[in-house]
């Protein structure tokens, strides 16, 4: 699946004649989550989180663990699990214990992969929600889309922290 997703893309960028640089072929092949099962789990965990209800964040998290299960550990997983529990006190159904337990995954992707853009994206989240932080909130956000300009969460949450 992803080797045909390459393939078009790279069949796109020759039809519109697009010169692109090494970040941007290099982007172009990235897999943070190889196995397209636990690819899968990721994505509708994503969809989950993004449901609002406890028990939608419930699902999400379950997901994100049997993706584990296949992978084990990846950062792209952990920052999933880090953003599911950032929820759960966005949501109000959750204090200190949902923001430790988002702080030991936020450590575990970070430790993986200090460039990820989605655990980047989590901590700017967390520098602005819970330090109220506001500078360093917009710099690792601005970091995460220095990794990714195509993050969308970080283009989602960026904007808002200039508010």
């Amino acid at each position: 699946m992803f080797d045909i997703q390459e393939k078009v893309s790279r069949s796109i960028v020759e039809a519109l004649e697009v010169e692109l640089g090494p970040e941007a072929g290099s982007r172009m092949v990235e897999r943070p989550i190889e196995d397209v099962r636990a690819y899968e789990c990721y994505l509708r965990a994503k969809q989950e989180i993004w449901r609002f209800t406890a028990d939608a964040l419930d699902h999400g998290v379950r997901y994100l663990e049997d993706a584990l299960g296949l992978v084990g550990p990846n950062a792209h997983l952990y920052a999933g699990l880090a953003f599911s529990h950032w929820q759960r006190v966005n949501l109000g159904l959750a204090q200190e214990e949902a923001i430790a337990t988002m702080e030991d995954y936020l450590s575990k992707a970070l430790a993986l992969d200090p460039e990820s853009p989605t655990a980047l994206t989590v901590q700017g989240m967390s520098e602005l929600a819970f330090q109220g932080n506001v500078r360093e909130s917009i710099r690792l956000l601005k970091r995460a889309l220095a990794v990714n300009p195509d993050e969308p969460d970080t283009l989602f949450h960026l904007p808002m922290t200039y508010n």
